[in-house]
């Protein structure tokens, strides 16, 4: 308690003193804390605790702040996360009902589109689930008309044989081959061929070939004048072939050419094991040959 002040009356006899301005003080914890009882069992200490009362106790706010702040954006974050997905989810459901719309409107309403048979598409890769178009690519060349298509000819091959072989045989001045002879590849169109034989008479013909045909020529070679007078020349060909007789003399298996006959009336005989035997009168004129080309 503070004591009562003295009387500002000095004594009878004595001057007056001045009394001496009060000296202030700090303020200690004592003037800004209260005692809070009750808080002695949470201390655990038997003590009683005090709390703060003005500094302290907005210390401890100011302590808490960040984990209030923290809180409150974790629900925020949270609340966020749930709209989105909930959001993303009615999308999902609407894109697909109006992909299917989209579709069922197309192929219901929608003309197909003229597609050439002969024109290129562009096909766009797309993902699983979405509808793809075909469309004609806009840039293709034109297709080229049949007509305006050059086929490549195919190629042709010449065989020639002559009667009596061995002869010598020039196709269109190409070189030389020895009859018989196989010219393969040739292009079509016609060919000269010309056949020579020591003895022999030359012989010149002109074929036409055509595209991819195989053709076979046979020439007989006539011996030239001043040979035997008294024999002439015979060529047989049959279908199937035959072994020609003359009497008991074989002259040969069909096909043949240039078999020399003795000038006279022969009757010739053809065999063959799967037909009846053929016989034919012939004519023989010295120098002359004979053809003779029949079915069995």
């Amino acid at each position: 308690p503070t004591p009562p002040p003295q009387s500002a009356v000095a004594p009878p006899g004595t001057s007056p003193r001045a009394t001496p301005p009060p000296v202030p003080r700090a303020p200690t914890q004592d003037d800004f804390t209260v005692a809070v009882p009750g808080l002695d069992t949470y201390a655990g200490d038997g003590t009683t605790r005090v709390a703060p009362s003005g500094l302290a106790a907005a210390d401890s706010l100011q302590r808490r702040r960040p984990l209030v702040i923290a809180l409150g954006i974790s629900v925020l974050v949270a609340a966020a996360l749930i709209t989105a997905l909930v959001v993303s989810g009615a999308l999902s459901g609407t894109r697909t009902d109006l992909a299917a719309a989209t579709e069922a409107d197309a192929a219901t309403n929608r003309p197909a589109l003229p597609v050439d048979a002969e024109t290129p598409l562009t096909v766009t890769p797309a993902d699983a689930g979405d509808t793809v178009a075909v469309i004609p690519d806009a840039d293709a060349p034109s297709p080229v008309p049949d007509a305006a298509v050059s086929p490549v000819p195919a190629l042709t091959t010449l065989e020639i044989v002559t009667r009596p072989a061995g002869a010598r045989a020039v196709v269109d001045r190409e070189p030389a081959r020895t009859t018989p002879a196989i010219l393969r590849d040739r292009p079509p169109g016609k060919a000269t061929i010309v056949v020579t034989r020591d003895g022999y008479a030359t012989v010149t013909r002109t074929i036409e070939l055509a595209a991819g045909e195989h053709r076979t020529i046979e020439l007989v070679l006539d011996k030239k004048s001043g040979g035997n007078p008294r024999v002439g020349y015979l060529t047989a060909r049959t279908q199937p072939y035959a072994v020609v007789y003359l009497g008991s003399r074989k002259l040969g298996e069909t096909p043949f050419a240039g078999v020399e006959l003795p000038v006279g009336r022969h009757v010739l005989t053809f065999k063959n094991p799967g037909k009846r035997p053929v016989t034919r009168t012939v004519t023989v004129r010295a120098g002359q040959t004979i053809k003779l080309n029949f079915p069995l």
